[in-house]
């Protein structure tokens, strides 16, 4: 399972769609955050969603620098590997 590449973008409170582009620079909603959500977490949720492919990025090259320095078996290379599992659809 692949995601649509980073970066997203949502332009708050202009607009209630994250965006992203395709392979050939189309752009397109990927998600949106709602109305419903109560105020002040709509733009903290907007922003978590925006930061994903970032994030786990981020938590590719964190659990590889800690499995290097730490070793593999240290918990915090554990909850790495499942938040990183979890974002790739690959464990719930």
């Amino acid at each position: 399972m692949s995601h649509t590449p980073g970066p997203w973008e949502w332009d708050a409170p202009i607009s209630d769609f994250i965006i992203g582009k395709d392979s050939e620079g189309n752009i397109f909603a990927l998600a949106v955050v709602g109305e419903y959500i109560l105020a002040g977490d709509k733009d903290a949720n907007g922003n978590l969603i925006a930061a994903a492919p970032e994030l786990l990025e981020a938590c590719k090259r964190a659990v590889m620098f800690v499995e290097t320095r730490i070793g593999e078996q240290h918990s915090v290379a554990k909850d790495l590997w499942d938040a990183i599992k979890r974002a790739e659809g690959r464990e719930h």
